[in-house]
């Protein structure tokens, strides 16, 4: 996207959309506080040559919907290389990589415990959840993901329009709500390279693609789909 945000500019959005969320989304019950989320290096996502936007389901912290209080961003900031053992942000680090180097051979993405940049690349895209209070460990009930997301619709507008992605990349349940919140009146058509549907907003390519911690196809074919539909997006931007 062109004019893309300064790191300034980021940090006073952080701060504002931090505000909202402490007004708008409180949990009724008193167990939880909400976990915060966003840009998580603003220095290594301005100088991303894509700027790559994830919205996922929700956090969890405690067994039983408690917890929060807490940033997601600071322990992606300073703990990238755990959290790429686990499989959400393994994917991720994978569609990165593809995405920032312009690799889309499968076999020349490293594993990240053997790219010594491998934390610096998971820190240069934002991740954000529909869902702001801690949820279950297993199992989100989609309900949940969708009535959260309509309370807290306009802080995810306000996140994306503050950090000006190049791409957006969410799963179901909300993500089709998102892109159509997102394209107003218009209803556009998706198109689709394998698991992935995806269309272009004003410059910015969204795509809905299963969860990065799904196990129904390869890894490869997961990450090779994504960076598919990226590609065929450029390349129809760029007519």
């Amino acid at each position: 996207m062109d004019n893309p945000p300064s790191a300034a500019e980021l940090t006073r959005s952080e701060a504002e959309i931090a505000r909202l969320v402490a007004i708008h989304c409180v949990d009724p019950t008193g167990k939880a506080d909400p976990i915060l989320d966003g840009v998580i290096e603003p220095a290594r996502y301005v100088q991303a040559p894509v700027k790559i936007l994830w919205i996922l389901k929700e956090p969890w912290d405690g067994a039983d919907h408690s917890g929060g209080g807490w940033n997601l961003c600071g322990l992606l900031s300073t703990r990238a290389r755990d959290m790429m053992k686990g499989s959400t942000f393994r994917n991720i680090y994978y569609v990165t990589y593809g995405m920032l180097k312009g690799v889309r051979d499968w076999n020349s993405i490293p594993y990240p415990k053997n790219d010594p940049d491998a934390a610096a690349t998971l820190q240069s895209i934002a991740f954000i959840n529909a869902k702001k209070l801690p949820g279950p460990r297993r199992g989100s009930k989609p309900d949940g993901i969708l009535s959260a997301y309509e309370k807290s619709r306009e802080i995810i507008r306000r996140q994306i329009t503050a950090y000006r992605p190049d791409v957006v990349l969410g799963c179901a349940p909300h993500m089709p709500r998102i892109i159509d919140d997102m394209a107003g009146e218009r209803s556009p058509g998706r198109r689709r390279s394998g698991h992935v549907r995806h269309l272009n907003l004003s410059g910015t390519i969204y795509m809905e693609v299963f969860h990065p911690a799904q196990v129904s196809i390869r890894h490869a074919d997961y990450v090779a789909d994504i960076l598919r539909a990226f590609d065929d997006e450029r390349e129809r931007l760029a007519r």
